[in-house]
This record gives structure tokens, C-alpha cells and sequence, in this order.
């Protein structure tokens, strides 16, 4: 494969092993510790800018390069451990919905100065299409459901009264994008969908991830319980499981 000058240089001439994901993006592991992501022109560019301000928190991993050319290359350093799906992690539920809690809680507590992305409640909201159904897979199994709306306009006028920008948001807050080493945090990835948002976007997220991947939705309360009761609001977090979900 050829690479721009700055991406061959930084990752040299061993071997890529192929990691990617079920993302459009396709990921490479350097035999020195890298990640390589390539997408088409311009798709990384929101990932590149959300994990810089993330590492300088130490909450991602350090971004080495972005270069955008004929396709988008973004080079990352490695973080320690295995993601939140990783069976040993999963085999402890309540140490994953700790980490995972406590993890997003220190990240909705960052500093909102300095992060690039400023308005992912209306990004969200451009979503909206002819109804407000949920999708059941998403709400349903959660207990998130409950609130009904006669059209899009006013579930539309109903979260722009109701959601805030109130925190730095990771915006895909599901297992499969934690980090973790024997329970402790080390960092978020893919980062994409990130910015200042509405806190409760990351916990109906993290709440389908953990009921998804463990094959119950009965650690859903202490979830909850473990992030801080004090700053949930049950018709935001509605709200942004509808929207989610659409």
C-alpha cells in the first residue's frame, strides 16, 4: 500500500496487521505499537480532531498524524488493555459497569473550552424523519419507552426545549469503545461522533451496549447508580433514546 510521506515515514516499513472493525474505515495494527485508520477523504477528520482534545485529557490515544488526500489516514498510539467486550471483562459485570460509569462521568466533568465539536444535539435532531418510532431493539428491553409524540415537529421542539449542551460527550459510548487493563480505564476510541452534547446520549448508549452484550438489561440501575443519580434526568435520557434510535 502507499502512504502520504508523513504516514509512511511515522509507521515505517513492517508489516500492517488488518483489525478493522465493522466501521466503514479500515484499521491497521503496526508492528511498532500504531493504529492506522483509512477512510475516504474527509470522514476522519471529526475522529482526528476529537481524539487530540481527548489525549491532551488523557481520555484517548495520542494522534501522531492526520493527513488528508486522496483518501483520510489517521495514526494513533496504542492504549493498554482490551475494549470493554473483551470476555474478561465481561465476566465481571459489576466491575464493567463501574469502569464504564466512572470513566463517563469524568468525561462529561472535562472542560467544554477547547473541544472542537460544539452542537451534537442538533446534529442529532437532523435525523428526525417522518415519525418518532423507536426502534423496539433500542427501547423496548430498556424500559426507555413512555413518551409518544403525534408528530416530528413537536418531538423535534420537545428536545430542543429539553436536551443540553452540558457536556463533552464520546457520542458511540458502547463497550466496544472503552479501554480497559484489569478494570482500569485507559482510554475511548473512535471518537467520531463526539463534541459538546447532552450527557444522557453516552448512558442510553452505555445502558443498550451492557443489556446487548450481556445478554440482560438487569445491570441497567446500577449502572446508573455507579455514574451518580445527581446528575440523571429521566425524560433527557428518554428523549435521547428516541433519538438515538430512530
Amino acid at each position: 500500500m502507499n502512504f502520504p510521506e508523513e504516514i509512511a515515514r511515522l509507521i515505517g516499513s513492517a508489516p500492517l496487521h488488518d483489525c478493522s472493525g465493522r466501521s466503514a474505515a479500515q484499521t491497521f495494527r503496526t508492528a511498532n505499537g500504531l493504529y492506522l485508520k483509512i477512510g475516504d477523504a474527509g470522514t476522519l477528520a471529526k475522529q482526528a480532531s476529537m481524539s487530540a482534545f481527548l489525549a491532551e485529557h488523557h481520555m484517548a490515544a495520542e494522534v501522531l498524524a492526520y493527513v488528508s488526500a486522496d483518501r483520510d489516514y489517521m495514526l494513533t498510539r496504542s492504549l493498554p488493555g482490551a475494549d470493554g467486550t473483551a470476555p474478561e471483562h465481561l465476566a465481571d459485570p459489576r466491575r464493567l459497569c463501574r469502569t464504564l460509569a466512572q470513566s463517563l462521568r469524568a468525561l462529561h466533568e472535562l472542560p467544554k473550552d477547547g473541544c472542537p465539536r460544539r452542537d451534537v444535539n442538533g446534529e442529532a435532531l437532523t435525523f428526525i424523519g417522518e415519525s418518532v418510532t423507536p426502534n423496539p431493539d433500542y427501547i423496548d428491553c430498556l424500559a426507555l419507552g413512555g413518551l409518544t409524540f403525534p408528530d416530528p415537529q413537536t418531538f423535534a421542539e420537545c428536545c430542543q426545549r429539553t436536551l443540553k449542551n452540558d457536556a463533552v460527550i464520546h457520542g458511540d459510548a458502547c463497550l466496544p469503545n472503552i479501554m480497559m487493563k484489569d478494570f482500569a480505564f485507559t482510554g475511548f476510541i473512535d471518537v467520531g461522533d463526539g463534541g459538546i452534547g447532552d450527557r444522557h446520549f453516552d448512558l442510553f448508549w452505555s445502558i443498550w451496549s451492557l443489556a446487548h452484550n450481556l445478554h440482560t438489561d438487569e445491570w441497567r440501575e446500577y449502572f446508573l447508580d455507579c455514574y451518580g443519580r445527581d446528575a440523571i434526568d429521566n425524560e433527557r435520557l428518554k428523549l435521547c433514546g428516541i433519538l438515538s434510535s430512530l
